[in-house]
């Protein structure tokens, strides 16, 4: 990059790096590894007195601008002189965010430009043409830059920013680095004018639906990173000719399918990075992919991988991960460099091939969740260099002898393997392990080998509740830091546990069969954590190890007993998490603590805080009380100078001092009382608060100094009592999100539309009648949330927001969508009208049915419980959920066969609907189904024999997840034990075999009685308890008869007393 932009600094940089001015360091990003510059902050400042004084202190001389105040003081600037800058970044941040043109008339040596969160106004024609590296975050022009002269121009980033036009109108003959980041215009690049790129970047560009085969002509490009383009489906045919591509990331693009034919053509390529893309099949020709390093299938659809797997002999990692992967081939084995193998989460995946444990050189195997997983290879112990085996979750009921082999292994995670009883009698050969994770297991012994590893740090056993006893020689493992044994039955810690004199953390939590600890507990000189919270020990009854080394102390005690802990010497105590239901005064001891950083106090009875608070704890940095009996602070709260986060969660609360204002690091503020009813004026001196959380109910007004909080990003409020907001409101330049959930709310001011950083806004409130015309100027907010039951349409200005992308809308008046709100809103990705109860249609009548469409981006459209509404008309193909359950009004839905993105599809409750018309097109597509049920006991809705047929007999749902089919009863209709019926769709019998059965009935008395009827033939019953409304069924557990793996005909039959019985539901979850 440096020599594109005739910098060539190597003997330079050289000359630091022997000097020790600069260090250059290697990191590992995403795979891959760069190498970055490291200075001491003291050199830096040096460089930047040098600069200074050079320059005679005037910022128009100055070649570099490091701060931001700097470089708006000199854009602001009026006259001609020339400014001399070869760098500038600036923010809007800090000031207005409104720069013109004319700035840059006079910075003919500007080289780099970075801008974030800009209005750039004008035209460019005058801009400077040296320009090397251009970034813009979050900027926008008033009208398309399309007289920049950017030729010089070597790296362009764009995140967010309108001026992605620019890149079809203009040729970049010497630039090498393009990103584009969160581009929602459509636009096709022309990938001739840009004939030296080395690295492309697409990520978050949701208009990006194909690439130019023109990419095949980047002879030079190394790099191509695609991410979350989720409209992109293939790569065009000339990719294989990119012959320098080192890189490919083609990850998170939901709708990206199939591979060329020709990737293998790729020689050099390193990296391939498919990440949760829909990819079902690997070309054969990957396997010539001799030069590939890293291969990341994470997430996947892949089935299987090719059988010459082995022949891609440089793999270090492969990422297989969140796959229906069944087999492994064989040819693994030949993989002699492989270090990281990841199969995380593969449910299909039954066992490994004996091969794998030909991997001399692997370090990490993941098996984590690999549900269907029962054993491991006898010869595991051969992968000699294995560092980490990570098998938590799995169904492996014995460990290998051999795995005591593995020398080198520093991590073994078994947790939650629910079948696994014992541990290898010879766990401590492995001489190297430092983390041993066993919480969740059924282990009835730990073996007393185990005292052998020296270099154990850490042992966790929490929640082994077969558990009754440690090894007496506990104490031997000399390194061991942490000692977790919450929920465990054991009975009597070793006394030899105070020769751990490394240990920082001993949990206790929830041992209830622990009565006592050892006298030699108090050995612990390294003692920081120690929690025992839900046991029965008193801490007034034991010797706690001295509290000169301990930092965190949890546990439920009583007020007398916190007396007893300030008895012992406990000056180094920094976290101090009491929860107490009975103490109403806490002692001054707590004031004492002076190196305390972190008190949490759960004590309802608390009715006051210490005098002494403030004048001791002088390193305390977070303060977190939840009290009922509050009711004011102590006026030396305001001498917790350090302190950065404060929460009161104080029902009673009424009043706060005017010394909070002195609290000037706190960034986090949070409120919650139900007499509060005003703030102090005060309060605009947190000048370093960026979230400010109010849940006061009585609140009456905000104060007009709230607009000062110039570093406010995240405001909200919740009061049944405020009615208006200050005009000051619309100084919060930096707000990003604001929430205002004020039923009571009358109106906004005008200033509201300054709100400039605006991207989340919420508004609840029954008497809100109309919003200012200014906040159409809002045109950073992508998500708008509006509960205001006043409004029979949406208000007009919402039409205008260009860069809206969520909006939820709630008025029990609304009754359609007008022509207006179709205006502008092309990125609108996600629409929800729930609870609207009197829509009664998405479209005005005027409307035309292709106005919908207009919304090319729409992926979610939520209508739940709409309950007049009768009709859903031609939906745009991007939608990929839709929720109209609930809708019980609805008997027509457009024929949705153009939906080929549609994964979840609700409909629940919809009873007079009759047909889903183009169902049958993208069942195989669907993730989610959710079906309207029975409506009586007579039999299902209103839903044809023909629909029910093409649902459950005839249609493919391969990806289904979830299923679901519910409705409601007329309560007292019927009476007694009567019988009802649900069918689901075709599936294989694995699937069903091992799949979660979930029943929703409410008020059913226990027992009832389920049974599975496969093609008329009973395969499964059972009778069953409810429990809070709930019956849970995981089918691998139970005694199903196999009726073949082929797809049939499922019905679910209930039994049960009925009378009382209002609403049911049955869920269904396949298992792959």
């Amino acid at each position: 990059m440096w020599k594109g932009c005739d910098w060539f600094p190597n003997a330079a940089i050289t000359v630091l790096v022997r000097r020790s001015l600069v260090k250059i360091s290697a990191i590992n990003e995403r795979d891959e590894k760069y190498e970055v510059f490291e200075m001491h902050d003291q050199i830096r400042d040096m460089g930047r007195a040098i600069v200074d004084e050079k320059c005679s202190r005037k910022l128009q001389k100055n070649s570099r601008l490091w701060n931001f105040q700097d470089s708006w003081n000199l854009l602001k600037r009026k006259g001609s002189e020339t400014i001399d800058a070869e760098g500038i970044q600036i923010s809007s941040y800090l000031n207005d965010c409104t720069v013109s043109a004319k700035c840059f008339e006079n910075m003919p040596n500007l080289r780099y430009l970075q801008a974030e969160n800009v209005y750039f106004q004008g035209t460019f024609p005058c801009f400077p043409t040296d320009l090397k590296w251009l970034q813009l975050s979050n900027c926008y022009f008033d009208s398309p830059p399309s007289d920049f002269n950017l030729e010089m121009l070597v790296i362009l980033d764009l995140s967010d920013t309108n001026m992605a036009p620019i890149l079809i109108l203009k040729a970049f003959e010497r630039l090498k680095v393009l990103s584009l980041h969160g581009v929602k215009t459509k636009i096709t690049l022309d990938f001739t004018n840009m004939p030296s790129l080395v690295k492309l970047e697409f990520e978050y560009c949701s208009a990006l639906g194909t690439i130019d085969e023109t990419i095949g002509e980047l002879k030079n490009l190394t790099h191509l990173w695609i991410h979350e383009c989720n409209f992109l489906r293939k790569l065009p045919d000339s990719i294989w000719r990119l012959s320098s591509l080192e890189v490919l990331n083609i990850s998170y693009c939901r709708e990206f399918s199939p591979l060329p034919e020709q990737l293998g053509e790729l020689g050099s390529l390193k990296k391939l990075d498919l990440s949760f893309t829909r990819v079902k099949r690997l070309p054969d020709s990957i396997c010539r992919l001799g030069s590939l390093e890293i291969l990341v299938l994470r997430g996947t659809e892949l089935c299987s991988i090719p059988e010459g797997l082995g022949d891609m002999e440089s793999l270090k990692k492969i990422d297989l991960s969140r796959t229906w992967i069944e087999v492994i081939p064989d040819s693994i084995g030949q993989l002699t460099d492989l270090e990281q193998l990841l199969l995380c989460d593969s449910r299909k995946l039954r066992e490994l091939p004996d091969s794998i444990c030909q991997l001399k050189m692997l370090k990490s195997l993941n098996l984590n969740s690999c549900l269907s997983l029962c054993s491991l290879p006898e010869r595991l112990g051969d992968m000699e260099k294995l560092e980490e085996l990570i098998l938590d979750s799995t169904r492996i009921e014995v460990i290998p002898n051999s795995i005591c082999q593995l020398k080198l292994l520093k991590s073994l995670n078994l947790s939650r393997c629910d079948s696994l009883c014992s541990l290898p009698e010879r766990l401590g050969d492995m001489e190297k392990l430092e983390e041993l994770i066993l919480d969740g297991t059924r282990i009835e012994v730990i073996p007393d080998s185990i005292c052998q590893l020296k270099l154990l740090k850490s042992l966790n056993l929490r929640w082994c509740d077969s558990l009754c006893s440690l090894p007496e020689r506990l104490g031997d493992m000399e390194k061991l830091e942490e000692l977790i044994l919450d929920g465990t039955r054991i009975e009597v810690i070793p006394d030899s546990v105070g020769r751990l004199d490394n240990l920082h953390l001993l949990s206790l939590k929830s041992c209830k069969f622990i009565n006592a600890l050892p006298i030699s507990i108090r050995q612990l000189s390294s003692i920081q954590r120690l929690e025992m919270s839900g046991t029965n020990l008193k801490v007034v009854e034991i010797d706690l190890p001295p509290f000169a080394a301990i930092k965190l102390i949890k546990f439920t005690g009583s007020s007398s007993e916190l007396l007893g802990l300030c008895d012992q010497n406990h000056n180094a105590l920094e976290i101090l998490r009491l929860k107490d239901a009975t103490i109403e005064d806490l002692p001054d001891c707590v004031g004492r603590m002076e190196k305390l950083k972190e008190l949490r106090l759960e004590c309802e009875m608390l009715k006051e805080l210490p005098n002494r608070i403030g004048g001791y704890l002088e390193n305390l940095t977070q303060l977190e009380v939840m009290s009922m009996h509050l009711k004011a602070l102590p006026d030396c709260i305001g001498s917790l100078k350090q302190l950065l986060m404060l929460s009161l969660m104080c029902e009673n609360l009424e009043a706060l001092p005017d010394s909070i204002g002195e609290l000037e690091n706190v960034a986090f503020f949070k409120i919650e009382s139900a007499k509060l009813k005003a703030l102090p004026n005060s309060i605009a001196l947190l000048g370093r608060v960026n979230k400010l959380e109010l849940r006061c109910m009585s609140l009456e007004a905000l104060p007009d100094s709230i607009g000062r909080l110039n570093k406010l990003t995240d405001f909200k409020v919740s009061s049944n009592s405020l009615e208006a907001l200050p005009d000051s409101i619309g100084s919060l330049k930096h707000v990003q999100t604001l929430q205002l959930k004020c039923p009571n709310l009358e109106a906004l001011p005008d200033s509201i539309g300054e709100l400039k950083s605006l991207i989340y806004f919420e508004v609840d409130s029954h008497r809100l009648k109309y919003f200012p015309n200014s906040m159409e100027r809002l045109q950073s907010l992508q998500k708008l949330h509006l509960h205001c039951d006043n409004f029979t349409v949406p208000p007009n200005f919402i039409g205008r927001l260009e860069n809206l992308e969520t909006f939820w809308f709630y008025s029990k008046k609304l009754k359609y969508l007008d022509a207006a709100f179709f205006e502008s809103l092309g990125r609108l990705s996600h629409l929800n009208l729930s609870g609207c109860e009197n829509l009664e249609g998405i479209l005005a009548a005027s409307i035309g049915q292709t106005d919908l469409a207009r919304l090319s981006s729409l992926s979610i459209l939520d209508l739940i419980d709409c309950k007049e509404l009768e009709y859903l008309p031609q939906l745009p193909s991007s939608i990929r959920s839709l929720d109209a359950s609930g809708c019980t009004k609805l008997r027509k839905i457009s024929d949705i066969s153009n939906l080929k993105n549609l994964t979840s599809l609700w409909l629940g409750g919809c009873k007079q609907l009759e047909d889903v018309p183009g169902l049958e097109n993208i069942s195989s597509n669907l993730k989610v189904l959710y079906l309207p049920g029975p409506c009586d006991f007579m039999g299902c809705c209103h839903c044809s024999h023909d629909f029910k047929n093409k649902v459950f007999k005839e249609m493919s749902f391969e990806n289904l997840e979830w299923f679901e089919i519910s409705g409601s009863l007329v309560r007292g209709s019927a009476k007694g034990q009567q019988q009802l019926q649900f069918m689901l769709p075709r599936l294989p019998f694995s699937c069903l075999r091992g799949g979660w059965l979930r029943l929703g009935l409410d008020k059913v008395l226990s027992p009832i009685r389920i049974a599975i009827i496969a093609d008329d033939v009973t395969v499964f019953e059972k009778i069953a308890e409810v429990d809070r409304d709930k019956v849970r069924l995981y089918l691998a557990e139970e005694n199903i008869v196999n009726r073949g793996e082929g797809a049939h005909c499922y019905t679910i039959q209930v039994t049960m007393d009925v009378s009382q019985l209002q609403n049911v539901s049955v869920r269904f979850e396949p298992w792959y």
